[in-house]
């Protein structure tokens, strides 16, 4: 529709338009179109929706701007920065990489050869290049699940998460009424440990009055009815 079409193009820098498909505009659908596009190009970019909100919206996206311009590093340099024990207890730490060792072991002879490890792409290569130990034919899909880790390792250094997530369940407890009830949802067993540890320390201290025993985990049937449910896991806790 051409709302959606102005909408889209006012979020994420015009990064995504919205284009009708198969929605029968029947004899209109001419017409529907040139609206869209004149919709879509109206006014620049970026500004935010609705338009009241505006200079808000520019305003917060100069301060996002400036902070991505400070906080940015490069993969390349997070690398280099860290030797091979380091970057080996950080793919174990933030993504439970069973071949961290050899995966560290292949990036630092690469940088040692004066090699350059800057996109996606040459960093899978690297991947790849420390697990062609394996058998050939338990290797394609090893590579592709320690790309993935590896992967999740780095976002999860670069953006600071677990720092983000420890200052949260820190700060939790006093946004929660007497008898207030909490639940978090994590996606992977190092942020999973952060939060069973939280929690269980915060009860001893009688900030909880009862919290999670166990890990839930979905059921199959969800997991059917949402696939992206597969790798959650919920814990609760109760303020006291």
């Amino acid at each position: 529709d051409p709302l959606d079409a102005y909408t889209f193009a006012q979020i994420n820098d015009g990064n995504a338009i919205s284009l009708p498909f198969a929605k029968g505009f029947g004899w209109g659908g001419d017409l529907n179109l040139e609206y869209i596009f004149e919709k879509l190009f109206c006014e620049p970019s970026g500004q935010g929706y609705p338009r009241e909100r505006a200079v808000p919206e520019q305003r917060n996206k100069k301060i996002l701007d400036g902070v991505r311009a400070v906080a940015f590093r490069d993969l390349c340099d997070i690398l280099r920065e860290l030797d091979r024990e380091e970057m080996a207890a950080m793919l174990v730490e933030n993504s439970d990489e069973p071949y961290a060792d050899q995966i560290s072991k292949t990036i630092m002879a690469i940088f040692k050869k004066g090699g350059r490890i800057e996109t996606t792409r040459q960093l899978a290569d690297a991947v790849e290049q420390a697990l062609s130990f394996l058998p050939q034919k338990e290797r394609k899909e090893a590579v592709k699940k320690s790309c993935q880790r590896t992967f999740q390792a780095l976002r999860i250094d670069v953006n600071s998460e677990f720092e983000v997530l420890y200052s949260f369940l820190e700060k939790l407890p006093s946004v929660l009424k007497p008898g207030g009830k909490v639940a978090v949802l994590t996606f992977h067993s190092g942020e999973d440990r952060l939060v069973k540890k939280s929690f269980r320390q915060l009860q001893r201290e009688g900030v909880y009055s009862d919290a999670a025993k166990e890990v839930i985990r979905p059921s199959a049937e969800e997991c059917f009815q949402n696939p992206r449910a597969r790798s959650t896991k919920m814990r609760w806790a109760i303020k006291a």
